[in-house]
């Protein structure tokens, strides 16, 4: 071996042979580790000189928020819509059926106004309501000058509100223990 360079042999190598994986300060022998160094190992590094560099992958761009939010109104809308439906078809009367119930109610309306009216003091509703309120303003001492009104309801749809006022009277008067006259009955 030359002054100064490594014994030669290496690991059972006859001495004065270079010692494994060449001479000092050459490149490995039979190409040694990697590539040439002309063409770069794949996937490593740059692109050789004179080729373009590819551009780089556009970023992705973020969904607003507030696209979720409308879908979801939108299926909350569908879906509201769908159970209308259903509601509709399987749950509403027919109309069949609601004007049977009216005709009913009518009947009975008819029945009990030709049976007198029910209650004390004769006439209809309305009138019975104008007597129970002159009765009520006497039992209580003072004159109501709206009673005559009454009288001019009858026979209409306000039926109903004379009877609530008789029955308001008629328990007016006997939370307060006085005697309930024949029309408040």
């Amino acid at each position: 071996p030359p002054p100064g360079a490594p014994p030669g042999g290496g690991f059972g190598a006859a001495p004065g042979t270079p010692p494994p994986g060449g001479a000092p300060g050459g490149p490995p022998p039979g190409g040694g580790f990697g590539a040439p160094a002309a063409q770069p190992q794949a996937g490593f590094g740059g692109p050789p000189p004179g080729q373009p560099v590819a551009a780089a992958a556009p970023a992705k761009k973020k969904t607003n928020p507030l696209i979720f939010i409308g879908i979801g109104c939108g299926v909350l809308m569908l879906l509201m819509c769908v159970f209308s439906g259903i509601y509709a078809f399987f749950l509403t009367p027919d109309a069949d059926d609601v004007a049977d119930v009216v005709q009913e109610a009518a009947d009975n309306a008819a029945a009990a106004e030709n049976a007198g009216g029910g209650g004390g003091g004769g006439g209809g509703v309305c009138d019975r309501a104008a007597d129970c309120c002159t009765a009520y303003g006497e039992a209580m001492g003072t004159a109501l000058p709206t009673c005559g009104s009454y009288r001019s309801m009858a026979g209409g749809p306000a039926e109903s509100g004379c009877q609530s006022a008789i029955d308001g009277w008629r328990t007016g008067l006997q939370a307060l223990g006085r005697d309930v006259p024949a029309a408040c009955q």
